[in-house]
Formats: C-alpha cells, sequence, structure tokens
C-alpha cells in the first residue's frame, strides 16, 4: 500500500469514514496539498484582490481554515480560506499587494494556486 491507498487511522484508533473526502482533516494528520488554476480577480480598483477555491479544492471543509498558500510555486504564505457564503459552496482567499508583487500577477491574470491547509487538531 502506497500513502494514497493506505487507511490511516484517526486519534481514537477508528479508520477515517470512507464517505468523506481522502484529505479530510482529522486527528491532525498531514493533508495532500490542492494544486489548480486559478484567475486573480478582484470587484474594483479599492477593494483587495481574490482567489475564488471550488470546493473540490477544499479538502472537505465546510468552515474557515487556515492554510499555506503559494502562487506559481513563489514563497508560500498564510491566508484563511473562507466560504463564500450566500448560499454557494466556494471558499476564498484574498492576497495583498505584495504576495500578488512577489509572484508576479497582477489581477487578472492565471495562475497555479497551491494550498497546504494547516493541521489542525480535533
Amino acid at each position: 500500500m502506497n500513502a494514497f491507498t493506505d487507511f490511516r487511522r484517526d486519534c481514537s484508533g477508528r479508520r477515517p469514514s470512507p464517505s468523506l473526502p481522502r484529505c479530510y482533516p482529522r486527528g491532525g494528520l498531514a493533508m495532500p496539498d490542492a494544486v489548480f488554476r486559478s484567475r486573480i480577480l478582484r470587484k474594483q480598483d479599492d477593494l483587495p484582490r481574490y482567489i475564488v477555491v471550488k470546493p473540490e479544492h477544499a479538502c472537505g471543509y465546510r468552515k474557515s481554515f487556515p492554510a499555506l498558500v503559494s502562487l506559481n510555486d513563489s514563497a508560500p504564505f498564510e491566508r484563511n480560506i473562507r466560504p463564500w457564503g450566500k448560499g454557494s459552496d466556494v471558499f476564498f482567499f484574498n492576497l495583498t499587494e505584495p504576495q500578488c508583487r512577489k509572484a508576479a500577477l497582477d489581477t487578472g491574470d492565471e495562475c497555479v494556486v497551491t494550498i497546504r491547509p494547516k493541521a489542525r487538531l480535533f
């Protein structure tokens, strides 16, 4: 068995439910990175930039979660990934000007996003 097919046990000694996504945060175990392509968006110039995260890249979270984020393999930085709300199932995180500058990106640019959820102890 490899790391993707073995059944890890949570801190209670039980196997995780097969109905949950494989990267569901249980017992502080490491979760796989989510890597996907997205566009940097901004609603208007006086508001922050943001990236939309589809639910399949949120590793089973339903609420906000802390993560290390990297854009185009630049240095990772901490962000809170938040649900969009208003009846939508997508998530998002804001980007600062320095974060975009370090990755040589601007509003409207497409990039590769890597999200590494920070392990939580339950």
